[in-house]
């Protein structure tokens, strides 16, 4: 779709899959988060030659799964990272018997740490490290991820930073799943609260959020609306063109 490989796969089966790379990883395994924010930017060479190295690219966005089953997909769920990554640390302790050691990695001096902390009070993650978002050189930091051994490493840096990011230094990480997490240690540390259910289950998590922080959201959500039908034209034609040319 537009270029980008999306998987088409339910929301149980994104998890699924999550769960078993995080308790066996061959290797660092990467997970993609993809919303409007990506799906506007397709065409920046960095975000899609990350995108495209991805193990597993899923749609967090409704905007995403409406343009997936544009293309043709039959499956294909939104899978908010805000969700899985709950479900996916809960399916760790299921399999494994103990919490994850979690690496964070994003957000402001303090919000990984901070969510870290919540997760282990949960009992969901252990023994885990936080860093935040605005290093300018990273080679410690990566050491300090490597020696750490961990099974999951999130990293927050935002679109389309975070996978160009994970691109760039995977030769660096240890064998574990990482995976982009955008905003999450906002919503984990209790910065920013949680829209009510119904939106979430309507996929209208984003007017919930443009209400409560409509000065910094604004422009983002007001390009993703403007962009979408372009990119549905778009995706449309190319899969009319693609059953011509088959």
């Amino acid at each position: 779709m537009l270029g980008l490989p999306i998987a088409d796969l339910t929301r149980a089966e994104v998890v699924d899959r999550l769960v078993a790379w995080a308790v066996s990883p061959k290797g660092p395994v990467t997970a993609f988060a993809v919303h409007i924010g990506g799906l506007s930017i397709a065409r920046d060479k960095g975000f899609r030659e990350a995108m495209e190295a991805a193990d597993i690219a899923y749609a967090d966005g409704v905007s995403a799964v409406l343009l997936a089953r544009i293309a043709g997909a039959e499956r294909i769920e939104r899978s908010p990272t805000t969700d899985i990554g709950w479900e996916l640390l809960r399916g760790f302790l299921e399999e494994t018997g103990r919490p994850a050691r979690v690496v964070a990695i994003g957000g402001v001096d303090g919000l990984s740490a901070a969510a870290l902390r919540v997760l282990e009070g949960r009992g969901l993650a252990q023994g885990g490290i936080a860093f935040h978002g605005y290093h300018q050189d990273w080679d410690s930091v990566l050491c300090e991820v490597e020696s750490h051994c961990p099974d999951v490493i999130l990293v927050g840096l935002g679109v389309p930073l975070e996978m160009v990011w994970v691109q760039r230094n995977l030769a660096k990480l240890p064998a574990a799943l990482v995976l982009t997490c955008g905003g999450w240690f906002g919503f984990v540390a209790g910065d920013e609260p949680r829209a009510p259910e119904t939106l979430r289950r309507l996929g209208l998590e984003w007017l919930f959020r443009w209400r409560n922080q409509p000065r910094r959201l604004a422009g983002r959500y007001l390009r993703g609306l403007a962009c979408l039908p372009l990119l549905m034209a778009k995706v449309l034609i190319d899969r009319i063109r693609g059953r011509l040319d088959g």
